[in-house]
């Protein structure tokens, strides 16, 4: 689905109906989309108070986003995988050498 050729008014209900970590996903997608979610959920994005990025031991990464009234908006958890375990991917006709 090409959620980025709807109409504007159908993209806003789309994007308000996502959680934090589905939009933070769709934001990595392209400079397009990320523009298109910052413009259209300006008033969900106020609400941000904190924003924590934590790198701790074992290569464990998290992201903690917090509300103005408290309330955890996102908790991501990333966890390394060993290398074994991943594969190159091609995208855009470029692949990518794993080390």
């Amino acid at each position: 689905m090409q959620i980025l050729r709807f109409p504007t008014l159908i993209q806003k209900e789309i994007f308000e109906n996502l959680d934090f970590d589905e939009l933070l996903v769709l934001s990595f997608l392209s400079k397009r989309c990320k523009q298109f979610i910052q413009t259209l959920q300006k008033n969900r994005f106020k609400k941000i108070k904190t924003i924590v990025y934590d790198f701790g031991w074992r290569d464990r990464i998290s992201i903690t986003v917090e509300s103005v009234d408290s309330e955890y908006l996102l908790r991501l958890y990333f966890h390394r995988y060993d290398k074994s375990s991943l594969s190159p991917m091609k995208m855009f006709g470029i692949t990518q050498d794993i080390r």
